[in-house]
């Protein structure tokens, strides 16, 4: 005999039990409040070095390919986008 099995919640169901936080207050003998906490930066984009004309240019690679050239990049110093745009100004120039 088999027992029956309990039917398991969908992903993203509500559940019928709602829970509520039991929020405690601690007094801990400091006087001032504690500070905030410090917001993180929004990411911001360094400009290359040359100051050019940079847009945005995105499109999809071998995993490999990818890889070796994150490492190369890494080793060399030099940033992922300096190492495409004179890979595709090459290419281009022998076009």
């Amino acid at each position: 005999m088999t027992a029956a099995k309990t039917p398991r919640a969908r992903p993203g169901a509500t559940s019928p039990m709602r829970l509520t936080p039991q929020v405690e207050q601690i007094t801990t003998g400091a006087t001032d409040p504690p500070p905030e906490p410090a917001s993180t930066p929004a990411r911001q984009h360094a400009e290359p070095s040359d100051g050019g004309n940079w847009v945005n240019f995105s499109t999809y690679l071998p995993r490999d390919l990818r890889r070796r050239l994150k490492a190369h990049c890494a080793g060399e110093e030099i940033e992922l986008r300096e190492a495409v745009a004179t890979a595709v100004g090459e290419w281009l120039d022998r076009q």
